[in-house]
Parts: C-alpha cells; sequence; structure tokens
C-alpha cells in the first residue's frame, strides 16, 4: 500500500495532497495514542479513591467489600488493560477537562460528574466507565464539604454501630449492591469488545461498529448490548431482533460514505459509460480516480498524446 501511494503521488497533484494529509493525520493520532498511554500508565501508578468508599465528615475513609464475580480472569484483565491503555487514557483526559472526578473500579475506573450534578448513566471507553448522562437527583442527602458524591447518607454500613453519617464515594448510578454488580459485568464485558476490535481493527474499531450496528439495530437490538447481557445492562428486551434503522443515523452513514467514495463513484460511471479504456484516461497531473467528469466526453483526455 505505501508503494501504490508513492507512484500515484509521484503522477498525481491530488494523491500527493492527500498524502500529505495522511501523513498529518497519522502523526497527530500516535501522539495522541502516546499521550493517552502515558495516563493510564501514571493513573496505575497513582491511583484515585476507591469507588464505594464511606467518606466520613471527619476524613475517615472506609471501603466497602470488593464486588465478587464482575473481574475477568487476571491474566485477561491485564492483557485488555494493556491493548486499551491509549483510549482509556484519551477518556480520563478528556472527563477531567469537562470537570468530572474518578474512582477506581473494579472492574472499571469511573468518571463522574461533581455536584450538583449527579451522573444516572454512560459510556464505556476502553478501561473507563464515563458517567456522562446527569439525572435531576437533589442535593440533600449530600455531605457538605466531603470530596465527591454518592447514594444517600445512609448512616450504616461497615461503621454501622457508630451511627455516624457518610458519604458514599463514587457515581449516583444504582441504589443497591446487586444492581451495581450486574452494571459491572455489563460495562466489563464492554471493555473486552474494545480489546478485541481494537486488535482487529486498531483503537477506533469499536466506537464506528458500534454506531453502525446501533443505526440499524439501536438501542436493546444492538448487537454489542446484547452480547453484554441486555438483563445486567439494564435494558429492556425487545419484542424481536429485527432491524430497526434510525434514518438520522443511517443517513449519516450514507453521507459519510457518499463522500469518502465520491471520486471512486465517478470514476466507476465513466467506466460503465465509456468502456475500459476509459478506466486508464486521465487528465494532466491527475490520476485516473482525481479526473473530474462523469462521462467521457466531459473532461476527459487519454495517456497517448494527440496524433
Amino acid at each position: 500500500m505505501r508503494r501504490r501511494a508513492q507512484h500515484h503521488a509521484a503522477r498525481c497533484a491530488i494523491c500527493r495532497r492527500h498524502r500529505t494529509w495522511s501523513r498529518l493525520f497519522i502523526g497527530g493520532f500516535v501522539i495522541l495514542q502516546a499521550l493517552g498511554a502515558a495516563t493510564t500508565a501514571h493513573a496505575a501508578a497513582a491511583p484515585p479513591l476507591l469507588c464505594h468508599a464511606h467518606v466520613y465528615p471527619d476524613g475517615r475513609v472506609e471501603t466497602e467489600p470488593t464486588l465478587q464475580g464482575i473481574s475477568p480472569p487476571q491474566p485477561w484483565s491485564i492483557t485488555r488493560d494493556i491493548i486499551n491503555a491509549s483510549t482509556t487514557g484519551l477518556a480520563l483526559l478528556a472527563a477531567k477537562s469537562a470537570g468530572m472526578r474518578e474512582c477506581t473500579g473494579p472492574p472499571l475506573t469511573v468518571t463522574f460528574w461533581q455536584p450538583p450534578r449527579v451522573s444516572g448513566g454512560g459510556s464505556t471507553v476502553g478501561d473507563v466507565f464515563v458517567a456522562w448522562m446527569p439525572t435531576d437527583y437533589q442535593m440533600s442527602s449530600l455531605l457538605q464539604g466531603a470530596r465527591g458524591f454518592g447514594l444517600a447518607a445512609e448512616g450504616h454500613g461497615l461503621l454501622a454501630q457508630e451511627r455516624q453519617q457518610y458519604l458514599r464515594y463514587g457515581p449516583n448510578i444504582s441504589s443497591t449492591r446487586a444492581n451495581e454488580a450486574q452494571l459491572g459485568r455489563h460495562e466489563s464485558r464492554h471493555t473486552d469488545q474494545w480489546a478485541i476490535l481494537t486488535i482487529i481493527g486498531g483503537p477506533l474499531a469499536f466506537p464506528a461498529a458500534y454506531y453502525a450496528d446501533g443505526a440499524f439495530f439501536p438501542f436493546s437490538r444492538n448487537h454489542f448490548e446484547r452480547a453484554a447481557s441486555l438483563t445486567d445492562g439494564g435494558y429492556s428486551p425487545p419484542p424481536d431482533n429485527k432491524p430497526d434503522p434510525l434514518p438520522g443515523a443511517v443517513s449519516a452513514i450514507a453521507v459519510v460514505l457518499l463522500l469518502m467514495l465520491r471520486r471512486r463513484i465517478r470514476w466507476l460511471t465513466r467506466v460503465l459509460i465509456a468502456g475500459r479504456a476509459s478506466a486508464t484516461a486521465h487528465l494532466p497531473g491527475r490520476c485516473p480516480v482525481h479526473t473530474t467528469g462523469w462521462f467521457r466526453h466531459s473532461t476527459q483526455h487519454s495517456r497517448r498524446p494527440p496524433t
């Protein structure tokens, strides 16, 4: 592919310009990936407060028992952390830039809004669950001056005998530990999907595949959501698994594909109308694909000089 691109750039000014743009894009993309990986490494070296920690007004911190059965086997957990490292770091940077707080899992790091906004849902990006969906939850149950926020100041838990109020640090997404375990399993499977599709097609493969699938199989019909367990994710089972396209999303995909392929469609139209000889005909300084005109007689010129 590199040799082919060099060959095209040598005879076509537009190919040469596109090659320069591609190099700039790839270079910027590599820098972002390196920045994300470095951010993930820094977060691993200095992890934030655990999610579900009990933060008391006097500064004491007590952690709840770790949820069981939601983290994958350690070899795969380490492997997917490495694969998703760059994506995870970029998600952390974006969340911090938006003013969100963070806490560590298991099985994922969670970023969430600061009060008065309260997170009620979100998206998994790499190994991070970004709880970006705010709710209308009131601040009446939050302890003033405590770091972060969480569920109600329950006054019971690990230190129930003391009957002191505490703040459950982390996103206010679930009211029960059982439901938290279900959500943790669901989002952990999405992390698996990120890692596997990153191996297959790079860091952008999963979001592209998820959006394309969701355009034709939205919400609970989405194949990725079904593979992650609809029940664990809080989705209602669909009446069937047939396509139910979203007009806006499908139209957006169609427009993007037309913009990307418009030159090849134009070239193919000339070939179909004028025959195979027009497949290599081109304007001076342009390759056949970048030659303008939908018909042979409009702008095309042969390779051979006129006699």
